[in-house]
């Protein structure tokens, strides 16, 4: 999780961590941010172990693929912060004001659809840190409810 292929993966991947995690420590703090970055790309690297090991789809490229980036626990991060402040609106270069909520949920919709495209087992690590930064805000919130309640 903190070495990648190309210098363009780890720009936009410090880019998104630099513009969601800034929101997200603000809200959560420091802490709980590098919890979701940590066990979401430790997640999103077990969702792509699993699914090469346990699917036949991807028996012929398992030889050739290789888990490295820290897309899985940015992803986690970005989704994780929609999920806490889904209707907070960011502003989108060339696109103007969108809700984090439709940036995360455009981007998962394209990590699915790319799937048989290339780089499936990278598009099942960035599902996994999605469903790792969702789960915990779901959680984070099910235990702030309680202790309040």
């Amino acid at each position: 999780m903190f070495l990648h292929v190309d210098f363009m993966h780890i720009l936009f991947n410090m880019l998104i961590l630099y513009w969601t995690g800034s929101l997200f420590a603000e809200y959560l703090g420091n802490e709980k941010l590098w919890t979701t970055y940590v066990l979401g790309a430790i997640t999103g690297g077990l969702a792509y172990l699993i699914m090469f090991d346990i699917s036949p789809a991807f028996s012929q490229q398992v030889n050739h693929s290789h888990l490295m980036g820290a897309s899985a626990g940015v992803i986690a991060v970005m989704v994780g912060i929609a999920t806490l402040l889904p209707d907070y609106t960011v502003q989108l270069l060339l696109i103007g004001p969108v809700k984090l909520k439709y940036v995360a949920l455009v981007s998962i919709l394209i990590y699915f659809i790319s799937i048989p495209l290339g780089n499936a087992g990278g598009q099942i690590a960035h599902l996994g840190g999605a469903l790792f930064g969702y789960i915990m805000i779901k959680q984070l919130k099910k235990e702030m409810i309680l202790r309040v309640g």
